[in-house]
């Protein structure tokens, strides 16, 4: 997708979140730089600009490799053998110890309800959450050319 396509969608963001400003305004700001694909440096902040598909593509992906922060309460509705209390007592024990690394044994453990999983955490969090690292939030802009979701990254 044309880079410029996202760039409006920013400019777009940009004169809801600061209505000081005029779409013109942000169009005669030659400020925006793109990093990489869908990724954008505005004012000292980096700014992911995402279709749907796309945040849901990478959120999947984020919340994949973050099983490991999950609280056991979460992880226990998927994975019925955490709820007997010396196994979860255990389970909290290796997963101290391995932090991060314990992600592939998370999985392994939710794995039968993993898209319910997926689905509940996007749910109860929010794409924003996962995806948008300085403020958790997710903001929807609709532009001629479609709808886009901005992250704040940083």
């Amino acid at each position: 997708m044309d880079s410029n396509i996202r760039i409006n969608a920013l400019r777009e963001y940009f004169e809801r979140e600061y209505f000081e400003k005029s779409f013109e305004d942000f169009q005669n700001d030659e400020t925006f730089e793109e990093i990489e694909d869908s990724l954008f440096s505005y004012d000292g902040g980096e700014y992911l600009v995402l279709t749907d598909e796309e945040a849901t593509k990478l959120v999947r992906a984020r919340i994949r490799d973050s099983l490991w922060a999950f609280n056991i309460d979460f992880i226990s509705h998927y994975c019925d053998a955490l709820n007997v209390s010396n196994v979860r007592n255990e389970f909290l024990k290796m997963k101290s110890k391995l932090y991060k690394d314990c992600n592939e044994l998370i999985y392994a453990l939710v794995e039968n309800k993993y898209e319910q999983f997926v689905h509940d955490a996007i749910w109860t969090d929010g794409r924003g959450h996962f995806l948008s690292f300085y403020d958790g939030e997710e903001s929807e802009i609709e532009t001629d050319d479609g709808t886009f979701y901005v992250y704040r990254i940083n």
